[in-house]
């Protein structure tokens, strides 16, 4: 999953960068960190006089309070400081040249595995049934320096702390579960990635939102963060899938550079990344991410979730605005029409073989799994006793799979997923630990380049332990997968089946 937490490289100059956070001059404020609607704590934001909209934290202040990892902390004769991390691992920041250096960035950013539920809700997993054990990486680490002075943000030091934009500390420390703050100008909050969840409650409610919202112009130091967060981003950590139009010219240039590529097109929306109009703003960010790089994972979130926003919505030109340049980049990007086509199919499909999505043909029983999203909150109750399975994609897998075993004819298992929009890595887990005993996915750090192998246990029966008696349950079929291949407007679509014993 890729993250970005919201910026010309040219036009950013800053007079210096200074490192004494006394010197620079700055105000401090107290502000409540927010959590599913509650109140989980409260954090000291840095507002400093060259950017006074732009909230700073300590790093190792945002480590422990997000990652409830602290790290200790040394300043050096020559004026860098070093962070060590609770492995042993460091990193080392330079305020005076804008940079930070981490000798072995995976190992300083590894969390002690496998995660348990902690106070702020920090967890490997974002349900009980799966945990990550171990992640091990190939070959030897090669430094990764982080050019700040770059993108025109300055970093500063006081001896105690290094200190960051929020917005770009969460997209450095940003965890396994993806635990990251968001600021909105009033309140900090606590956030991951969660595919259940419909926003942020309250987020687009604040009083500096609204304004902007109505009219009000972006601040100019936000305007300039927020493409220096957006380029940071997209150069150092994005995953270059290879199905984005704009991906390789991103992998080679960088977002600046990427977006020059697109000439007129690709200086349009620079502007509109660079533009006071909070509505302009949005709507280059949709088009960037919808057209250029719209590859099914790849997403601006923010901006659907905006319109959906009663605050959003009540301002009806703004919320028009945001629609029409979403629905403008959909129609632009033929692999999200062809998913947008898709999201059709079920409703044809039930219509002829109705809502069950278990069913027989002879000696194979046929199970379709349209996503792998979790219901979190069915699987909490579940585990607490209070409630009967979920009917998420696991429960409808874990059924069907239950229901072919009391059949001796069925010898085969198909996995219908022609309209299966993705999901989490966790269900995906929970079918694969099931069906063929697999324990490890595999990968590639973005940021390092090394191949990663990430080993997991799951908890198979289901009983709220993890023990031995997981290994006794397996389902012993024969598994073939039913697929739906990317297609071009003018295609048909395709269908191909997996290898026996083989999960796609």
């Amino acid at each position: 999953m890729k993250r970005l937490f919201v910026i010309l490289l040219a036009v950013i100059c800053m007079s210096s960068f200074a490192v004494s956070a006394e010197e620079a001059g700055y105000t401090e404020q107290t502000v409540k960190v927010l959590s599913g609607g509650e109140e989980c704590g409260e954090l000291a934001l840095r507002f400093y006089s060259d950017t006074p909209h732009i909230p700073y934290m300590g790093i190792n202040e945002y480590s422990e309070f997000v990652r409830q990892q602290p790290l200790s902390v040394q300043e050096n004769e020559d004026g860098t400081c070093t962070f060590e991390n609770w492995n042993g691992a460091e990193m080392i920041c330079d305020a005076q040249a804008g940079s930070i250096t981490v000798p072995d960035w995976n190992a300083f950013f590894a969390l002690p595995m496998p995660l348990e539920d902690m106070a702020a809700g920090l967890k490997d997993s974002t349900v009980h049934y799966a945990r990550i054990t171990e992640i091990a990486y190939e070959g030897e680490a090669e430094p990764v320096t982080l050019d700040f002075e770059k993108y025109g943000t300055a970093i500063y030091a006081d001896g105690n702390d290094v200190y960051l934009p929020v917005s770009m500390l969460a997209n450095i420390m940003t965890d396994i579960a993806t635990n990251h703050l968001l600021y909105n100008g009033e309140n900090l909050y606590l956030q991951r990635f969660s595919l259940n969840s419909k926003g942020i409650e309250n987020f687009f409610g604040s009083e500096v939102l609204q304004a902007q919202i109505h009219g009000e112009e972006r601040p100019e130091d936000v305007i300039r963060q927020c493409y220096a967060d957006l380029c940071f981003t997209l150069d150092y950590f994005f995953g270059h899938p290879g199905k984005a139009p704009l991906d390789e010219e991103l992998a080679q240039d960088g977002l600046d550079g990427a977006l020059s590529s697109l000439g007129e097109e690709g200086q349009e929306i620079r502007e509109g990344l660079l533009s006071s109009d909070l509505a302009e703003y949005i709507s280059s960010m949709n088009r960037l991410f919808m057209v250029y790089l719209g590859d099914g994972h790849t997403l601006f979130v923010s901006g659907t979730q905006m319109i959906q926003d009663p605050a959003v919505r009540s301002e009806a030109s703004f919320a028009a605005k945001l629609a029409a340049s979403g629905a403008s980049g959909l129609l632009e990007n033929p692999f999200l029409v062809t998913q947008t086509v898709n999201e059709t199919i079920p409703v044809q499909r039930t219509m002829i073989w109705g809502k069950d999505p278990y069913r027989e043909y002879g000696n194979t029983a046929i199970i379709r799994v349209d996503s792998f999203m979790p219901d979190e909150a069915a699987w909490d109750s579940y585990y607490k006793g209070e409630g009967d399975l979920p009917e998420d994609d696991l429960g409808i897998v874990v059924s069907g799979l239950k229901k072919a075993s009391e059949n001796p004819d069925i010898s085969n298992i198909l996995f219908d997923l022609t309209c299966n929009g993705g999901g989490s890595p966790d269900v995906m887990m929970g079918i694969l630990a099931m069906t063929t005993g697999q324990n490890q996915l595999y990968g590639e750090s973005v940021i390092t380049g090394q191949k990663m192998t990430i080993t997991f246990e799951i908890d198979a029966n289901l009983d709220g332990v993890y023990d031995e008696k997981d290994k006794d349950v397996r389902y012993d079929y024969n598994y073939g997968v039913l697929c739906q291949g990317m297609r071009s407007p003018a295609a048909t679509s395709s269908r191909s089946s997996c290898r026996k014993q083989e999960l796609c």
